[in-house]
Parts: C-alpha cells; sequence; structure tokens
C-alpha cells in the first residue's frame, strides 16, 4: 500500500465533534477520544464501539500516565484497534477528532506492514486482516501490553527473508514419503502455496518418524512455526528445525472446525490462530497487480464450454482489473492480431444483456477433473468465495485458472464481503464519472478532444446497447491499429479507412475512424506529426524527445483517454466521432 500525503487523506476523511453519525450497513463504528488532567497532567482514553442502530457493544478506559496529546491519542486508537481484533471485529468505521494521529496509524508504518487496510472513504472505514502492533514511536510499555501477537508472513514476503524464522500457513499441494538421512534422522518434503506466491518446499526434519507430519489430504492447510529460510541455487525453500520449529496439520475442507488433527508436541495454540486460518485475504479483481494465486469474492455470471471442451465461469466483482502492458508491436496487428478476447463472450444477446456494464468480467477456466461437482455447486447470479485461483494474461487480457489446488465455497447474501461490493457497484453504476475507469483518475490525458456532451459509458455499455443507433463518450486505451503505417490510412481515392483496437476494464471493441469523421479524428497533422501522435496514442515507448526513435522490444502503456463512438446494432460496427487528436 502506498503512502498518500496528508492532503489526500485529510481530502478523504470526515472528522466530526458533536453529533454521533451512524456507520454504514455492516460496519462497526468505533469512536476515539482522550483527556489529560489540567492538575496531574496524567491522560486517560477510552472508546466506544457501536452498531447501526448506536447500540453499544463494547467500552474501554485507560489510564496512560504523563504523555503528549498525539501519543495519547494514537494509543487509543492503537488500543481500540487491538480489542477489535481480539472481539472479532473486522470491519471498522474509526471516528476521532485527530486526522492526523490517524493517518500516521493506518496511512504510516502500520499500513505499510500490512498490520491494516486503509480506504479513505468517508469517515475512516477499513479492514482489520492482521492483528494490530505496536510499532516505534507508539511503543507501549510490557503493564499496558494486554495482548502480544507474533505475525504470521505470506510466502511472498517470506522468500525475502534468507536464515531467518517465520511462521507461515499455508495450504499443502504435495508431500514426499518419510526417508532416513545419512545420520538417525527422518525427512520428508512438502510442497505448499498461498495466494501471495507460487509453490515453495519444506524440508521437514524429526528424529522420530512419529514426529513428521502425516497429511491426510492434498489442500489441507499446515501451519508451520519457526521455520528457517533459506536459498541454494536461486531456489528458496523453508528448512522445519527438529529442535525449534513446530507445526500443527488443519483440515482444509472443514474450515469451520479450528481443531487440529496433528500437532507437534511443543505446539502451542493461541487464540487468534483460527481467525487467521478462518480469515485469508480476499482481493478485489482492481488489487491483482502480478500474476499469482489470489483469493476472490466474485458473482458467477454464466457458465459454459470453451472450443476446446473446457468449462468457464464469467466472474465479476464490480471493480476495475488495472491494465496490462502490451508487449506487441505495432506492425504486428495486420497478421497477428491482438485478440477482443481471451474467450469469446456468449454467442446469445439474451445472455449478454444480463451482464453487468461496469467493473471487469474475468474469464475462470476450470483445469480439474471434479466437475460434475463444482457444477452442482455453480449457480448463475449467486456470489461465491473462491481460493487460490492463478491469476495469468494472455495478450494484454487477465484471466483465471481453476486447479486442483483451488477451492470454492458458497457465500450467504448478508456477507459483509458481498454487501460492500454491491454497494460500491451501486454507487459506480449510477453516477456519471463513476463509469469512468478507476485507473484513468483524477481525469484522462489530453492527447484527445471530443465535442460530445453524453454522459460517459463503458464498452460493455456498447456492447450491450440494445438500440439500433447511439453514441457514446468513453474513456479508453488504443492498444492497436490497422494499418499500422499512417501512409496506409487513406484509400487510394484519398478517403480515411482506419481500424482502432479500443479496451477499457469492460472489453475490447474494434471502432472504425472513417471519412470526414477520420479528417476530423486526424486533425490535419503532418506525416511525422501523426506518426509521433499515433505512437503516443499507443503506448509506443520512445528513447528520444520528439517521439521519432522507439525502443526495441519495450512495453507499450497506452494512455486513457476520451472518445465518441456511434454504434450501429444491427451492423455491429462502431465508428469514432467528434474526436480529434490533439497536436
Amino acid at each position: 500500500m502506498e503512502k498518500s500525503s496528508t492532503g489526500d487523506f485529510l481530502r478523504h476523511t470526515r472528522v466530526t465533534f458533536n453529533n454521533w453519525i451512524p456507520s454504514k450497513q455492516g460496519l462497526v463504528k468505533l469512536n476515539i477520544d482522550s483527556a489529560i488532567s489540567n492538575n496531574t497532567n496524567d491522560a486517560s482514553i477510552g472508546g466506544v464501539f457501536r452498531d447501526l442502530s448506536a447500540n453499544r457493544l463494547h467500552c474501554f478506559t485507560m489510564k496512560i500516565g504523563k504523555e503528549r496529546i498525539f501519543k495519547v491519542e494514537a494509543r487509543a486508537i492503537l488500543k481500540g484497534l487491538q480489542i477489535a481484533w481480539e472481539v472479532g471485529y473486522r470491519h471498522l468505521e474509526l471516528e476521532c477528532d485527530n486526522a492526523m494521529v490517524v493517518e500516521v496509524i493506518l496511512v504510516g508504518e502500520v499500513a505499510v506492514n500490512k498490520m491494516t487496510e486503509f480506504e479513505g472513504r468517508h469517515c475512516s472505514p477499513y479492514n482489520l486482516k492482521s492483528p494490530p502492533t505496536t510499532t516505534p514511536p507508539l511503543a507501549v510499555s510490557e503493564s499496558e501490553r494486554e495482548i502480544v501477537y507474533r505475525r504470521f508472513l505470506c510466502i511472498k514476503d517470506a522468500v525475502a527473508c534468507i536464515n531467518d524464522k517465520v511462521d507461515l500457513i499455508a495450504v499443502i499441494l504435495s508431500i514426499s514419503l518419510p526417508q532416513t538421512t545419512r545420520g538417525t534422522d527422518y525427512v520428508c518434503k512438502l510442497k505448499i502455496i498461498d495466494e501471495s506466491h507460487p509453490e515453495i518446499p519444506v524440508h521437514v526434519f524429526a528424529q522420530e518418524i512419529d514426529h513428521l507430519p502425516f497429511v491426510a489430504a492434498v489442500g489441507d492447510i499446515i501451519y508451520l512455526s519457526r521455520v528457517v529460510m533459506r536459498i541454494y541455487e536461486g531456489d528458496v525453500y523453508a528448512i522445519f528445525n527438529k529442535r525449534f520449529s513446530s507445526f500443527a496439520l488443519y483440515d482444509g475442507k472443514d474450515v469451520e472446525n479450528f481443531q487440529p488433527y496433528q500437532v507437534l508436541l511443543r505446539y502451542e495454540a493461541r487464540k487468534h490462530d483460527a481467525m487467521i486460518i478462518a480469515e485469508p485475504n480476499f482481493s478485489l479483481l482492481k488489487e491483482i497487480n502480478e500474476v499469482g494465486l489470489v483469493n476472490l469474492v466474485c458473482k458467477v455470471l454464466h457458465i459454459c464450454k470453451t472450443t476446446d471442451d473446457k468449462w468457464m465461469a464469467f466472474i465479476w466483482d464490480g471493480t476495475d482489473a488495472p491494465p496490462i502492458s502490451i508487449y506487441k508491436k505495432p506492425e504486428d496487428e495486420e497478421h497477428n492480431p491482438l485478440p477482443l478476447h481471451f474467450k469469446p463472450l456468449p454467442s446469445s444477446g439474451d445472455v449478454l444483456h444480463t451482464f453487468p456494464t461496469v467493473g471487469t468480467i474475468l474469464r475462470l477456466i476450470f483445469d480439474v477433473e471434479c466437475m460434475p461437482y463444482i457444477l452442482q455447486l455453480l449457480k448463475v447470479r449467486q456470489w461465491f468465495k473462491l481460493f487460490c485461483v492463478e491469476c495469468k494474461v494472455h495478450e494484454g487480457l487477465w484471466y483465471g485458472v481453476f486447479t486442483s489446488y483451488s477451492k470454492i465455497q458458497d457465500i450467504p447474501n448478508v456477507d459483509i464481503l458481498i454487501l460492500e461490493r454491491q454497494s460500491n457497484y451501486d454507487c459506480r453504476s449510477s453516477g456519471n464519472l463513476d463509469r469512468m475507469p478507476s485507473w484513468s483518475f483524477p481525469w484522462p490525458s489530453k492527447i484527445t478532444e471530443v465535442n460530445c456532451n453524453a454522459p460517459f459509458a463503458t464498452l460493455m455499455d456498447v456492447l450491450t446497447c440494445q438500440k439500433v443507433r447511439k453514441k457514446f463518450r468513453c474513456v479508453i486505451r488504443f492498444v492497436a491499429v490497422i494499418p499500422w503505417r499512417v501512409e496506409d490510412f487513406r484509400s487510394p481515392d484519398g478517403v480515411y479507412r482506419v481500424k482502432f483496437t479500443l479496451e477499457d476494464p469492460t472489453a475490447r471493441i474494434h471502432a472504425y475512424s472513417y471519412a470526414e469523421d477520420g479528417e476530423k479524428f486526424f486533425n490535419g497533422l503532418s506525416t511525422g506529426g501523426l506518426k509521433r501522435k499515433l505512437n503516443e496514442l499507443l503506448g509506443v515507448p520512445n528513447s528520444d524527445d520528439d517521439g521519432q526513435e522507439e525502443i526495441e522490444g519495450g512495453a507499450r502503456n497506452p494512455p486513457w483517454v476520451q472518445c465518441c463512438l456511434k454504434s450501429h446494432s444491427i451492423k455491429r460496427r462502431r465508428w469514432i466521432f467528434d474526436t480529434k487528436l490533439v497536436g
């Protein structure tokens, strides 16, 4: 998570002083305050947890001695977060009268260390995803520290901790048969994985064979304490030391029963272990930032078979997946064009028109043999939790793969994760600017200008429009063009005829710049000027200031720009109009 400036934080934070304001549905509100005695300078802190109806759920007070007001209020917030974690509140709205303190805790060191996830929305809502701990300069004395947690690392962070002892919670992919070492010990090898990183091996050593893990089934969960990270010839692995490491095994199919079915004698169960196992980190599609494993909460929009006889689901959570760099050269488009879809959209218009028009729709391929069971579980227009889904990229398009170590779980409609996603979508779909790609904010590039007053629309709006003729104003990226040479943009009789490939988070389409609309779009630019502007529009990296020399093999990152489109639903064509390149 990136740090934000104080100004950005204050613009997105509402600080209230007098009247109590209810929290949003699904959130518990925490009001924090502190006081310093005028006579003794002793400080006290307190807080109250309330639900939507202002019912008091919990409260706390504490005297902390002589401290500066900044540190007093910081401790009040920290104490409130600790209690929230202990009680089990994961979705909070924090209200206090010192916005600067909130920034230090939530946007500063704590946020960088992934102890909380902060969203600067209205007041101060955020999700607790791991136990809050104290970090300098907000240290708490031993007498004040009522809750002490040891932090778990995701595998992605653990692989950077070479020669350090770490704690891990992961899913087991495979396990070898026990073997004897050259001495008198026993050893077995595990492969484990979590949503942050591909699999890594774990070498488990024990003096007795009974002290090795006996895994009931692939997909079970293992808790590893104080394993040592090592590297050999560039490969990172974990070593389970027979003297100080410990483990516990949990049934991966029974996530509601937090009793391990095998533990090492030195294993010490802690109250919050079950919370960590039970509450994995669920990502939004907008948070995908690299190819790897993620846990998702998504709505299934459609299920069908692909042309290669694999089952595929169209899933959605209302957010925009991030744009991807394109490595194909513009000149390759004519003979090897970018695909419009990873897998085709449903052929039936009736199905397509049921799709939401805001937010990325991810294709999820099922690469498993137990499809009859999954098909019985999956229901269209229902939400599900998806665990350990592989995120991949094909020609600049995101898609997911459900593999043998992925899992699926249905989820009640009143779950807070669903309510949050549906609420965000309702806000986006009802607003004008909110229909713009979230990645284009604060405003699209000025490469183009439009002369169209239509409200903003997505490319999925364009695809699903049932009117014969309609005009749209979109924020898109130009990712490909045919022909690619500007000298060939005109036909022999001098008429512009150019086909562009446009994309936004919802779809890719073809759109044409033709005749008089083409004259306006290309804005009378010279051949050299048009080449420079086209490279800028397609995101072609250049090695010089005038944009003439392209970088060989460089990634293309087309900018977000405004573009007006007119469509003909019967002809199934779209044309660029009332748009021009700015020289």
